[in-house]
């Protein structure tokens, strides 16, 4: 069997053998193996295997009855300062009556899957460094606790995070970054938590920007130029329509002035720019638009 996610750019399999297991295989855009694992009555068995886009090995875990050895359970406060990393399993869990993990500039890695909250808090405050999870980052099915994400600075990776808009669960972006590498659907599709106000710009900032970089999509926050500030660069939105209208069928909100629109996107379509520019000291500033193609 094989699914393939919204924008056609990530596949799944799945490998149905005669002894009632299953060989489930993921593949990075450029077809290499991102990660494979075997599963029989619903847990997974033997070796699961975790690769790099250049199809190095990132992570291997031997799996008996379903449970990784090497899970971490936090119910309690981890701090990870600058000169400290630590790596946990597939599986591990942030839960506990205030229940946190901050990451003051060291790294943070989960080979596989991470879950946020199971019927009571997880928090998340990162101050710089990185925290990674290679495969999906879940916040809990059931109801109860608090959860939070707090993106102060340094940059969240996960393979994919499945939001949940009745779970109290948000996520505030300040000064760092989160990076997905897969959103196969509304649950970890970023504009749908920024749309439920699920993913919210933190104080001091003014809106959350969501960029497709090809082989992840990045979430950043960014703050709105006052009289006398400048803002580097000018946001463009784009909107199918040679009017500024339908900006639901296709919007763009930028750092550049440069936009890859497709062939399949129409002929007719307007932008309009917004920010502030500082001209040169002594001269003129000219602002020109061309259509390549």
């Amino acid at each position: 069997e094989t699914y393939w996610s919204r924008d056609g750019k990530k596949k799944w399999t799945w490998e149905h053998k005669e002894d009632g297991s299953s060989l489930w295989t993921q593949y990075w855009p450029n077809g290499r193996k991102k990660a494979e694992s075997n599963w029989k009555n619903f847990t997974c068995e033997g070796t699961s295997t975790v690769w790099d886009r250049n199809g190095e090995v990132i992570s291997r875990n031997e799996f008996a009855n379903g449970r990784n050895t090497a899970q971490m359970s936090i119910a309690g406060t981890l701090i990870i300062e600058s000169t400290q990393s630590i790596t946990a399993a597939s599986n591990s869990l942030l839960n506990g009556p205030g229940a946190t993990i901050t990451v003051n500039g060291g790294s943070f890695t989960v080979n596989g899957r991470f879950n946020l909250g199971t019927g009571s808090d997880g928090y998340i405050y990162m101050n710089g460094g990185t925290f990674t999870v290679t495969g999906m980052f879940t916040f809990p099915d059931g109801e109860g606790g608090v959860h939070r994400i707090y993106l102060n600075d340094g940059i969240m990776h996960a393979g994919s995070i499945e939001q949940k808009h009745d779970r109290d669960a948000i996520i505030y972006v300040g000064g760092g970054i989160l990076r997905l590498d897969d959103i196969p659907g509304d649950d970890e599709d970023p504009q749908e938590w920024k749309d439920n106000g699920d993913l919210l710009p933190a104080e001091g900032y003014d809106d959350i920007v969501i960029e497709d970089c090809g082989d992840y999509t990045e979430v950043r926050a960014v703050k709105y130029a006052e009289a006398g500030n400048y803002w580097q660069g000018l946001a463009g939105i784009f909107f199918n329509g040679d009017d500024f209208t339908r900006p639901e069928d296709e919007t763009h909100f930028l750092h550049s002035v440069d936009n890859d629109w497709g062939a399949d996107e129409g002929n007719d379509w307007s932008a309009r720019w917004a920010g502030f520019i500082e001209g040169p000291f002594n001269g003129e500033v000219t602002f020109t638009a061309e259509a390549t193609d």
